[in-house]
């Protein structure tokens, strides 16, 4: 598995006044990447079935992601596939954690384990 600070960075950047969470990644690795749609968001911001893993911490108290269903797919051609030197970057909306309005200003930790794996060692049904 690839490791975070070496083979790829993680980061994000809070926007409450955009109520969102910019978030990048960035390989470092000599070889290709992936991820699915349960450890990146879509372009709409969405992880499949994440409630469990993903969540905003603000003073200790865990604001849990919304779990979205949105079709798992094990084939290669779904894979969100990241070079060397690549940046990808998404964004992820207050709106799908249960966070009440009135701690969008407040100072946030994003937990999120985007997970990559190599290309070559994923186990695909194709």
């Amino acid at each position: 598995m690839p490791e975070i600070n070496k083979d790829y960075f993680f980061s994000y950047v809070d926007k409450p006044q955009n109520k969102k969470i910019s978030i990048e990644l960035e390989s470092n690795s000599g070889s290709p990447m992936c991820m699915t749609n349960s450890t990146w968001p879509s372009d709409k911001g969405q992880l499949d079935g994440a409630a469990q893993r993903v969540y905003i911490l603000i003073k200790g108290k865990k604001h849990p992601y919304r779990n979205y269903e949105m079709n798992y797919c094990p084939f290669k051609e779904c894979a969100i596939k990241v070079e060397r030197g690549e940046k990808i970057q998404a964004e992820i909306f207050y709106k799908d954690f249960d966070l009440p309005e009135m701690l969008y200003n407040e100072s946030k930790q994003l937990i999120l384990d985007v997970a990559p794996f190599w290309c070559d060692q994923g186990k695909w049904m194709d």
